[in-house]
Parts: C-alpha cells; sequence; structure tokens
C-alpha cells in the first residue's frame, strides 16, 4: 500500500508542469538509488526531501519531453514518440525501466532515460 502511494506520488509529479531545466541534471542511476531507498524507509518516505528532489526531476523531465513533442509537431517533425492526450505513467513501470538499464545507461541524465521509456511505450506507429 506504503509503495504504491509512493510510486503514485512520483508518477503523478511527472505530469505536472515543472520549473526550468535546474543546472545539474540527475542521472537516471542517481534517480534509481533515491527511488529504491526511499521505497525502504516505507511511510517515512512521504517526509523524505528526497521524495521533493525526485518529484522535481521528474517535472523537469516531463517538461522538457513535452515541450519537445510540441515543438516537433509544430515543425513538421516525426515526433520522438507518440504519448495519447491526457496520458498516465504508471510508477511502477518506470522504476522498473530504470532498472533493466544497463551500469552505462544509468549514467546517462535521467531525462534521456525517461525519454527512452516513453518511446518504448508510446511508439509513432
Amino acid at each position: 500500500m506504503i509503495q504504491k502511494l509512493f510510486y503514485g506520488a512520483v508518477a503523478f509529479s511527472l505530469l505536472l508542469p515543472a520549473p526550468l531545466m535546474a543546472a545539474g541534471e540527475m542521472t537516471a542511476g542517481e534517480f534509481l538509488a533515491k527511488a529504491e531507498k526511499l521505497k525502504a524507509q516505507g511511510p517515512l518516505a512521504l517526509m523524505s526531501s528526497d521524495l521533493t528532489v525526485l518529484k522535481n526531476e521528474g517535472k523537469r523531465a516531463s517538461k522538457v519531453y513535452k515541450d519537445d513533442i510540441v515543438r516537433q509537431k509544430k515543425s513538421g517533425q516525426i515526433p520522438h514518440s507518440c504519448p495519447p492526450e491526457g496520458g498516465s505513467m504508471n510508477a511502477d513501470e518506470l522504476i522498473n525501466h530504470l532498472k533493466s538499464l544497463s551500469a552505462a545507461q544509468k549514467q546517462q541524465p535521467f531525462r534521456s532515460a525517461f525519454y527512452g521509456l516513453m518511446k518504448k511505450k508510446y511508439p509513432c506507429k
């Protein structure tokens, strides 16, 4: 129950608008490590500042992704991926995607790993 609540909060945060990109991006591996650490904390994770860090990173990645899709469509380019309007993200799906990455891929920015999941989940047909 707590795990679903935590992952639900992270997933929901990916759909919210975000502030502009921060100077230092988190890697996919760092995001996963923080998420796993919070998961191990159980209900106490909801009061952790790391939860806010993950939410903000997710919001940033989501905003940049959405802006890229809009820009690509407006310029007549084939979009990176084709998510449905009002689509949702399953947090377990995100975490499992991050876990499936190779060690080298976990060194990429979280944003890049997020883009990879979106391309896999919502390919353009």
